[in-house]
């Protein structure tokens, strides 16, 4: 008997739309990130899952129809970089890649939104071309925000382009309301005082005054004494960031029921000394970007104010496992990226040279390949060289002024 074709043309525009959209969107929920923070690296997360792209060759209608939905609900997103690690970018967080082929990326016209990155000082990575999903762009401006944690100065060194195609010609489809939602990722998490893009540009099909706004709000601010916002802002962090160590700390402390076993008790004091560890690095961090800031505006004495606030936070880091009394010890990784912030902490706030020239030789010592560890090693010897020079001026300085002194002396001895 043969089989009788399904009569996709004669039911309801709404019901097919239902059938593309179930064949074409149907793409797996992201990883939850909750809790997770920006220190350790991850392995790029992959979307593996296949949509049924037959339904676009039925024929024209169904094809138009098809492709439409799926291009109006999945709302396909090109990232496309030059000369930055983005291999190290994707593994802060993870973020869903769709593809990462770069003919497939370079042919497809459906994406709704391309967002180029460029680094013109770097070209010793390759370009990469890639697709993810609008849902998956909050997670990506995360990460570029979180960038600099493992790039130094990303966001004032790197080049990024923001185009909005124009899809949907002709329609009112795409109205303000639409592009503002599209655009609003990066207005959530790229900004403030410290997660800035020195360089970012948006234009295409979104409205001149949508634009200016997300470029204001992403851009870089320049920081101005007095630095009350960024104290201000501090202020707050530490509060946030100081309740969370504490409860930390109450719970290393709480005598669990032996039922659990100990494994499980011993994963749970093993968990809670990590938490603790990220939290008062992150906290370092997050206070290291405001320091930088001030010494680039020329405020030494408040990012050596500041810094003191770093040094605490790492210090409490590295004692670990004396306040909270458990048995753990930071992998070799995550010791040698401590120690390069206590280097560049050091350096920035131009405290102790000594000191962090001992912070890298340990940090080269136990991840010598990293390449965070290697630009912080060049920036500590720039900073050797900088006080040579420094000392053999003075030297010289003092060394004329004893001369003049001499003939002086001289001239007075003839008269």
């Amino acid at each position: 008997m043969a089989t009788k074709n399904f009569p996709l043309l004669e039911i309801p525009r709404e019901l097919r739309d239902s059938i593309y959209h179930e064949a074409l969107c149907d793409w797996p929920a992201p990883q939850s990130t909750r809790g997770q923070l920006a220190i350790h690296l991850r392995p790029i997360t992959r979307v593996y899952h296949k949509i049924n792209t037959a339904l676009l060759r039925v024929n024209r209608q169904v094809s138009v129809e098809a492709l439409e939905v799926m291009i109006k609900s999945n709302l396909f997103i090109r990232v496309v970089t030059h000369g930055v690690d983005m291999n190290r970018i994707l593994r802060l967080l993870p973020v869903p890649i769709l593809s990462m082929n770069t003919t497939f990326v370079k042919q497809f016209t459906g994406f709704i939104m391309t967002h180029c990155i460029a680094n013109p000082r770097e070209d010793s990575y390759p370009s990469y071309h890639l697709a993810i999903l609008r849902r998956d762009l909050d997670m990506f401006c995360r990460v570029i925000s979180m960038a600099d944690i493992h790039i130094p100065r990303f966001g004032s060194r790197t080049i990024h382009s923001v185009v909005i195609h124009d899809l949907f010609k002709n329609t009112n489809y795409f109205g303000p309301t639409k592009q503002a939602n599209l655009v609003k990722p990066y207005r959530e998490h790229i900004g403030g005082l410290c997660n800035t893009l020195s360089n970012f540009t948006i234009e295409g099909a979104i409205s001149p005054e949508l634009a200016k706004a997300v470029a204001t709000d992403v851009g870089f601010k320049p920081i101005k004494a007095p630095l009350w916002e960024v104290m201000a802002q501090l202020s707050r962090q530490r509060e946030v960031w100081s309740k969370t160590s504490v409860q930390i700390i109450r719970l290393s402390f709480i005598e669990v029921p032996p039922i659990y076993g100990h494994e499980m008790i011993s994963s749970f004091k093993t968990m809670l000394a990590a938490i603790f560890f990220d939290v008062n690095v992150s906290l370092g961090i997050n206070t290291f970007r405001a320091v930088r800031k001030m010494a680039e505006a020329g405020d030494m004495q408040r990012a050596k104010l500041f810094a003191n606030f770093i040094y605490e936070s790492l210090y409490k880091a590295v004692s670990t496992t004396s306040i909270l009394d458990i048995d753990w010890d930071p992998t070799p990784a995550q010791a040698a990226n401590l120690s390069c912030w206590f280097a560049s902490t050091n350096r920035v706030a131009r405290d102790d040279l000594a000191l962090a020239e001992r912070c890298m030789e340990t940090a080269l010592f136990l991840d010598p390949g990293a390449r965070f560890v290697q630009e912080e090693k060049e920036a500590v010897a720039k900073w050797r060289a900088e006080v040579q020079e420094s000392l053999l001026l003075g030297q010289n300085a003092t060394a004329g002024a004893r001369r003049i002194d001499l003939s002086v002396f001289g001239m007075m001895g003839g008269i």
